[in-house]
């Protein structure tokens, strides 16, 4: 069995995380009756992708659904073989040596010439993105030429690594990191590290003194030596991932930042949903700038206000 899906239940669903909101929508999709001939997600977290992947395959062939559930049950013949990677209305495809292959979509298109009468069919396609000039072309035309009830689903880190001609053709769902849960696995798998940061040009009193005025200055968005440091992605990126580290450190207790001690962790756990958006969504510097100016709107201004007016920072 798949290491990525292998597990003692179903539906495949239940153990999707931070590719939660990558699922809801697909289950929009669903419900407003608009699923594409093709789809792209894209994130940061390729085995994530995959499960969504598959649970959407589930939803699509259940027997269950619209008429005892709204999403797959995972305990019918179409779900189980989805999980144990034995359906024939599924096929998954992925490189091998880095590279999709001209014989890669041959197969595509050998599996999709065999008779079904499935209600979907189903091909997923792994680091899409490596698909060879040749190999591209050829998916074009099976892309430009969709059958009935056929939906690729293509899986890439950034959806702007694939060709144009192939991008244009597709749906981009953009798989967001942000879930509480994810943040807090940060800290196991050593998100950051002084030396990183310390290679970005920044200190962590320098990301932590950042961290406070982003807080604390009403004048923030009228600055600009923070906007200088996101002009340069390295150092925003290892930047936010401080930040993140010191809002964990935060709601966890210990109130490293003792200016924000009456912040509530509430605030700072939906601060950091965001902030690890920015930080791993496929976006360009001028986004991510935007994006933190709309948070601190969001966030912080009310806040200020609320100190200025005397009230707790709730």
């Amino acid at each position: 069995m798949d290491p990525v899906i292998a597990s003692t239940g179903a539906p495949i669903r239940n153990r999707i995380r931070g590719g939660q909101s990558c699922l809801e929508r697909l289950d929009q999709l669903r419900s407003l009756g608009r699923i594409p001939h093709a789809l792209c997600i894209a994130g940061s977290d390729m085995n994530e992708s995959k499960l969504v992947a598959l649970a959407f395959a589930q939803d699509l062939l259940c027997e269950k659904i619209n008429q005892e559930a709204v999403s797959a049950c995972g305990h019918c013949g179409p779900c189980l073989r989805i999980h144990n990677v034995q359906s024939e209305s599924v096929l998954l495809v992925a490189p091998e040596k880095d590279q999709l292959k001209i014989s890669d979509t041959r197969a595509i298109m050998d599996y999709l010439s065999r008779a079904s009468d499935a209600k979907a069919q189903v091909v997923i396609i792994e680091n899409a993105q490596l698909l060879n000039k040749s190999a591209a072309n050829a998916f074009l035309k099976t892309l430009e030429e969709p059958s009935k009830h056929v939906i690729f689903v293509l899986l890439v880190f950034d959806h702007n690594s694939l060709l144009p001609t192939i991008r244009s053709r597709v749906q981009v769902i953009t798989q967001q990191a942000g879930t509480w849960m994810a943040i807090q696995e940060l800290r196991a798998q050593k998100f950051l590290s002084s030396d990183a940061l310390a290679k970005s040009g920044m200190t962590e009193d320098g990301a932590l003194d950042y961290f406070k005025d982003f807080w604390l200055d009403e004048h923030f968005l009228d600055r600009s030596d923070w906007k200088e440091v996101f002009k340069d992605r390295t150092k925003s990126s290892e930047l936010l991932k401080s930040w993140i580290l010191i809002g964990l450190d935060h709601t966890a207790g210990r109130k490293i930042v003792s200016d924000l001690a009456s912040i509530e962790s509430k605030r700072f756990r939906s601060l950091l949903n965001e902030l690890i958006q920015i930080e791993s969504g496929p976006k360009t510097n001028e986004d991510s700038i935007l994006n933190l100016e709309s948070i601190w709107i969001r966030h912080v201004s009310n806040s200020l206000q609320s100190m200025e007016n005397g009230a707790p920072h709730v």
